[in-house]
Order: C-alpha cells, then structure tokens, then sequence
C-alpha cells in the first residue's frame, strides 16, 4: 500500500495537509484578512509552478520512461492504497515530495496507461458470479490487491453482485475499497468528475457497513481513506473536523484487529503528519477547535514498527517511513539502515519504482 503524496513545501503560507496514504487524511488551516490575500496571490504563483513541473515531468516521462528522476513516494493512495495529493510539513526539510495509499493529484502520476493485455501477459482470471460467498470474497481479496486490470475485475464483479449483498457488511467494505481504488484509477486516466463520484461511493458503502456491524475492522478502515479523500471536496473546517474523525475510525479499526498492517501503517502516517504541523498551524487550529491534535514522531514510528512485525520484510513503503521517523528523531544510522533495507526488495510496480527514488535519493543524503 503506498501511502498519500507530500506536496510543494509551502506550509507556512498556505497552510497545512495530514495526509494518509492513499487517500489523504487532511488539515486544512488558512489565515485571514491582509495575510489571507497574500496567501491568494501566492497561491497563484504556486499553481503556476506547478503546470510548469507537470510540464516538465511529462517531457522526462515520453524521454526517459517511466523511471522518475525527483525524490518521490507513492500511496494508500492506491495501494496505491492509496493517494490523494495534500499540503504536507515537513519540519523545515526543503524536500518535495509527491505521493499516494492507495492512493488524487496535481501532477500526472506514473500509472501504466498500456492495454490489460500489454500490462498483463497471462491476466487473471474473471471472477465468476456463481461461487459462494466465501469463495467470492477470496477472489476479490486477491484481486484488489493486484494490477490495475484485477482491480477492475473486482469492482466489475462486486458491482454484478450487489444487489443480492447489500445487507452483508463484508460485501460492503470490499466495495468500498473496490470503489476507493478504482477513484485512484479514473483519476489517473484523467477523469475527476468519476473519481469524485467513486470517493463518495467508497464512503457511503462503508458507513453503512459499520451501521450493519459496527465491529467491522476493516469498514472502520476504509471509512478513515474514503472520509480523506471526500475531505478535500469540502470546505476549511470540513477537512479540520475530518481529520480527528478520520482518526478515530482508524484507532477503532486497530482496536478491532490489531494484527492489522495498514490500520497501524495508515495512523502512523496520520501521528507523523500531526506531529510535522507547525507553530501557527497549531495556534490555528487552537484558535478554529480549541485543542488541536497533538502526536509525536515516536508514536508515529511505534505504529510503522507494528506494520513491519506484522508484515515483515515485504513493505518498501512502510520501511521508508520508518527511515523517515529516525530522521526526524536524528538517528541517521538507523535511518540508513531501514533505506537498506528497502532497497533490498524488489520494485515490481509503478509504485514500488517511485518509493525506490525516494529511498536513492535519502540514502545519497545521508549515508557517510
């Protein structure tokens, strides 16, 4: 699962964005009166510089393949798991990033535009309607977590089969996720409008699988992605009062299976982008809710930690922000050790590909 995009480092005028993954978990602060048309007029010169690096990046792209030159990071974005740009802090560090979770964006991601054919020589099988429930739901789990092409499959499948499931929350959150990952898909074939509609989509069948069950882990979890990425629709204090929801649905779907990766790997995202918020992004958030969120770097690493036990030596991604972690915490050499560790696997997908230029581009910065 690759975990949300960090934008252009322009927090202390324009704000700030915690973002999880994949779709993004996120604060939204803007200041008022003179500042607030500063803010505007320098809003439009980012946006400017922005179209210029879309420009750019797209000149590298049709040159240099799909290998990235730029520091970056995928997300839950999708599974991106996923991702959905934000404004993201980054404690001082002049670094752009780009990500996401399964994972929105400004700029073009780095998505596989080939035929399923060209994409997938022996594609997967189509998911049959006629096996049972359980057998179904096995054929969809492994799908969604798979190409592009098997992603489709699933949602094609789970949409085939919704009018009989609707009253089985299991059913529900796959569809959701189904839903969350295929907005990842048409937002990146350049169609927002279905993206968008795709995010409610996902929000909605995940609401009311936790009205059928409220202990359903995984209904918690994919209503925390799908409730960040709606977020940026909505206006200032949408997005401020979401992100503490958003927590708590992420802290019960631990509460409900703690042997679950990406519930640990998503609110360690959430605890470090608290965490990185700055000085005026506090006092603002103080001034709108009266007690901003707090989190610290170490509880951010504990949760990315539990990730690796839980799944371990198999996430790149997770194992990037635990490097990123000991950073902030100044322990460089056990940062680097971490970046090792994740170039060590291998980059199989788009996504594993962009991590890896990130995990390059920190270990040239701080390996001696």
């Amino acid at each position: 699962m690759s975990f949300a995009r960090e934008r252009l480092n322009v927090l202390a005028a324009l704000g700030t964005g915690i973002l999880v993954g994949g779709g993004g978990v996120l604060l939204y602060f803007k200041l008022n009166g003179n500042a607030n048309r500063e803010l505007l007029r320098l809003s439009a010169a980012v946006s400017d510089l922005r179209r210029e690096i879309i420009e750019i990046k797209e000149r590298l792209i049709e040159t240099a393949g799909s290998r990235q030159s730029a520091s970056v990071s995928s997300s839950l974005r999708r599974n991106r798991g996923s991702g959905y740009f934000s404004v993201h802090a980054s404690s001082g560090e002049d670094d752009v990033y780009e990500e996401a979770t399964e994972g929105s964006s400004d700029l073009e991601s780095n998505r596989d535009y080939r035929t399923p054919e060209a994409r997938s020589p022996t594609p997967s099988v189509v998911i049959s309607d006629t096996l049972t429930n359980k057998e179904f739901y096995a054929e969809v789990d492994k799908h969604l977590d798979g190409s592009d092409w098997d992603k489709e499959q699933a949602y094609e499948a789970l949409q085939k089969r919704q009018l009989r499931c609707m009253s089985d929350p299991e059913f529900l959150w796959r569809l959701s996720k189904a839903c969350y990952l295929m907005a990842g898909i048409e937002g990146d074939r350049g169609n927002p409008e279905k993206k968008k509609e795709l995010m409610f989509e996902s929000k909605d069948h995940a609401d009311s699988a936790i009205q059928l069950n409220e202990e359903c882990a995984s209904a918690h979890k994919w209503l925390a992605c799908a409730l960040g990425a709606v977020a940026e629709y909505g206006g200032t204090q949408e997005r401020i009062k979401s992100a503490y929801v958003i927590r708590d649905h992420m802290q019960r779907a631990i509460d409900l299976n703690p042997s679950d990766p990406t519930a640990h790997y998503l609110l360690g995202r959430w605890c470090l982008g608290v965490y990185m918020l700055t000085w005026i992004e506090r006092k603002v958030a103080a001034t709108l809710f009266g007690t901003p969120p707090t989190a610290t770097v170490e509880e951010a690493l504990d949760h990315f930690i539990q990730a690796e036990e839980l799944k371990p030596n198999q996430w790149k991604e997770n194992m990037l922000f635990i490097s990123k972690c000991y950073i902030e915490l100044r322990d460089i050499e056990e940062a680097v050790k971490w970046l090792e560790k994740a170039s060590l696997l291998s980059s199989n997908s788009t996504d594993d590909r962009t991590i890896q230029s990130e995990v390059d581009a920190l270990l040239q910065k701080h390996r001696g």
